[in-house]
């Protein structure tokens, strides 16, 4: 298998990995997803930056949910559902002194999803099948 594959050290192969920006304008919901996702990784103060701890647990048998402990900045919750539509566990509550804000959503129409449906901050959190979410806690930045 690995000598059917194309020399990575060749100028064709550069050129053929090369990106066409112009695609940018066909896929634009997949382009304004990876765009967005860079911009969170970037600019959130607790993803994009050394977390003072993350944990992670597989809650389903198609979902798991990452745990971003941020200190004064709050935490964020990372829910990734490839399965059906899902009502996670008490483990996922935001605790003592907030709930969870939407921060962003897989579903959200820019990116050719159904849109993200309405959230109860201190309910249980339902998740959307096939779906990512990230929330975080109502008591970042003084909120």
């Amino acid at each position: 298998m690995q000598r059917s594959l194309p020399s990575p050290v060749t100028a064709d192969t550069f050129e053929r990995s090369t990106l066409d920006l112009t695609e940018r304008e066909q896929h634009t919901a997949a382009f304004t997803l990876h765009r967005d996702l860079i911009a969170l990784r970037r600019g959130d103060p607790v993803i994009g930056q050394a977390a003072e701890r993350i944990d992670g647990a597989v809650i389903a048998t198609e979902a798991l949910v990452l745990r971003y402990f941020g200190g004064a900045a709050g935490d964020r919750l990372l829910i990734v559902n490839l399965g059906c539509d899902l009502e996670p566990e008490p483990l996922l509550a935001a605790g003592p002194g907030g709930g969870w804000r939407l921060a962003w959503s897989s579903e959200s129409i820019r990116y050719g999803g159904m849109g993200t449906p309405p959230i109860d901050p201190v309910g249980a959190l339902q998740v959307p099948g096939e779906s990512a979410v990230m929330f975080t806690s109502a008591r970042a930045g003084g909120k």
